[in-house]
């Protein structure tokens, strides 16, 4: 199941219960014949649905903050955190409504609380542990003026606040494994088979500055939140945009444009993204940093 799906049924049972407390609170629905005998009064009964409403509330909007999150693809820690408390919570409470004298609780509220468990798990299982994560392309105007058209993107994020972006650059490109090495050599040989360009270019320069080369991508911009790298081919064009946006998470992005000039661009991107995608995750990782 998708996160977002997973949020969308946590807005649906989170809004059930809100409406159940509020009428219990309104005193629409009996409050002794819900609760079994637990609530010896109107006044605790109004202050365990006060609390209730208000903590159902509370993680309603934090799971609609995480919804944003995703729809703007990025991501905050002390938000995943609290999600995890959720989770946490609504399994003890699972137990509790087992033992529960309330047929309401015994039935109805083990269910609701043992699905929100099981959903709050999904929408933050592995977020704090990934190094590199792949999501949604979001280019500003410049970005989008970069190529004439774009035929393929693609983003994968990490998360460094040490290092500046020539440095991160730098890190992500000069620092590659054995087997991504391995990738590169393959990728070479079915380029090669396409009429792509393979050998060090006639300007090549190994400085970083405009005009320079990092490997085998030209520099086509430098700023201080983002390096722009790239190669133009017969087949196909290409940009690498490396950039900062100071987000708490997952703040360096590595976009990747392409445009087709051929048929054979067109060809050689679909044998070659399975490699592509497995070197940039690799190779984004080098620039992780914890805080």
């Amino acid at each position: 199941m998708k996160k977002k799906v997973a949020l969308i049924i946590m807005f649906f049972i989170l809004g059930i219960v809100l409406l159940f407390h509020f009428l219990i609170l309104t005193e629409q629905i009996p409050y002794d014949k819900v609760w079994a005998g637990k609530l010896n009064s109107v006044e605790e009964m109004k202050s365990f649905e006060t609390f209730s409403i208000l903590l159902n509330a509370f993680i309603l909007t934090v799971l609609y903050i995480k919804y944003r999150q995703l729809v703007k693809g990025v991501n905050s820690k002390v938000i995943d955190i609290l999600i995890w408390i959720f989770s946490v919570f609504f399994a003890l409470n699972t137990i509790g409504n087992l033992f529960s004298k309330s047929i309401i609780e015994l039935i109805l509220g083990t269910f609701l609380t043992l699905t929100s468990a099981i959903l709050c798990f999904i929408i933050v299982k592995k977020e704090l542990n990934r190094k590199v994560i792949e999501e949604k392309t979001r280019l500003n105007d410049n970005q989008k003026g970069l190529l004439t058209k774009i035929d393929f993107v693609d983003t994968f994020s990490t998360t460094n606040h040490t290092n500046n972006v020539e440095e991160i650059t730098n890190l992500i490109f000069n620092t590659t494994p054995k087997w991504v090495n391995s990738l590169f050599v393959l990728r070479n040989k079915i380029a090669g088979l396409f009429g792509l360009k393979t050998e060090i270019p006639d300007d090549y320069i190994e400085n970083f500055k405009v005009g320079g080369y990092v490997k085998f991508f030209k520099i086509y911009s430098i700023s201080d939140s983002e390096v722009i790298l790239g190669a133009d081919d017969s087949h196909l064009n290409f940009r690498a945009l490396i950039s900062d946006d100071k987000s708490a998470s997952y703040n360096i992005k590595v976009i990747t444009l392409v445009e087709y000039n051929n048929l054979k661009g067109k060809i050689y991107m679909s044998f070659i993204k399975p490699f592509h995608r497995q070197i940039v995750r690799r190779m984004v990782k080098n620039a992780y940093q914890e805080k």
